[in-house]
């Protein structure tokens, strides 16, 4: 049933693909493929320019499963942003990729974040628990705050203190 909705959803018949995704959450709402279910409902809501009821999907899946809403994260944001509502969309963002943040979804969100910021410089100053611009994304895993980490530079134990700027150019 599953994957005949999302067969009709591959063929645009959204309006169908949404029964099928309806009729699976109403026969197995306790499966494991439950939220993928959900998730289609939400996307074919969309598809069928339901934003509204999309956007509400979207927010059902986040609380229903929230272990497995990085995907409705990504489109609940995507959608706020398309109703110019920006500070929306930081704070999925930004639940993305609170630590561990190790979903593939972080990364995107990240970058997704990254240009949000870039195209409302105002969220910047709103959003000052976070940081601005976000780090890249790690491959590997960050230290334990205090572990002892190993460089191959020598860590320096006092700040260098700035050189005053010179006039390249002296009065004549």
């Amino acid at each position: 049933m599953l994957l005949a909705a999302g067969a009709l959803f591959s063929e645009n018949r959204y309006a169908d693909a949404q029964t099928q995704f309806e009729k699976f959450l109403r026969e197995y709402n306790d499966s494991a493929l439950a939220p993928t279910a959900a998730l289609g409902v939400a996307a074919c809501l969309e598809s069928l320019d339901k934003l509204e009821e999309a956007l509400k999907a979207y927010q059902g899946v986040i609380t229903r499963y929230p272990e497995q809403a990085g995907k409705a994260r990504l489109a609940a944001a995507r959608l706020y942003e398309a109703k110019n509502q920006p500070a929306e969309a930081l704070k999925l963002y930004d639940a993305l990729i609170q630590p561990p943040a190790t979903s593939v979804w972080a990364g995107e969100a990240r970058e997704l974040k990254e240009a949000l910021l870039r195209k409302y410089p105002q969220l910047v100053v709103t959003n000052a628990a976070q940081p601005a611009v976000s780090a890249p994304f790690r491959t590997t895993p960050a230290p334990a705050p205090g572990a002892a980490v190993k460089t191959g530079a020598p860590s320096v134990s006092k700040p260098v203190a700035a050189k005053p700027a010179t006039n390249a150019t002296k009065p004549k």
